[in-house]
């Protein structure tokens, strides 16, 4: 009896890890982080770059099939049907809040939507500082 509960533990962490990890690369992959990324004019992506990161969205919905529940399997059924340019919010709602209740986390009433946030680069704000007469702070 020991041996078939320590083996569902062990399954059950197994199956978080997994959908932990295609949580994390499905919002990597967002398409809409790869069109900001194709357009940005700092950094853009090239063809060969921009198709080897969408090609980690297969195997990422491939896990969340494996080893998600049937509503989420239905969720990623709906993106394929749908295929093309797909708003995948409402999945990756759907995976964090599984992915909460897995770990024991209260649910938030916080949607996923994908935003890219530009944090200021470490000179930028020292010279900022530096011309409202504010000394940079150390760090």
């Amino acid at each position: 009896m020991q041996l078939d509960y320590e083996a569902e533990i062990a399954a059950r962490q197994a199956r978080r890890e997994y959908l932990l990890e295609a949580y994390r690369t499905l919002d990597a992959t967002e398409p809409k982080r790869l069109e900001y990324l194709a357009n940005n004019e700092h950094e853009k992506l090239s063809f060969e770059e921009f198709s080897k990161i969408i090609r980690k969205r297969g195997p990422a919905f491939g896990d969340v099939l494996l080893f998600g529940d049937e509503e989420l399997a239905g969720h990623i059924y709906r993106i394929i049907e749908e295929g093309g340019d797909v708003n995948s919010d409402a999945l990756m709602n759907l995976l964090r809040d599984k992915l909460r209740a897995q770990f024991g986390i209260e649910r938030t009433v916080a949607r996923y939507q994908w935003v890219e946030i530009h944090p200021k680069r470490a000179e930028e704000v020292a010279d900022e500082g530096m011309e409202k007469g504010n000394s940079p702070s150390p760090g």
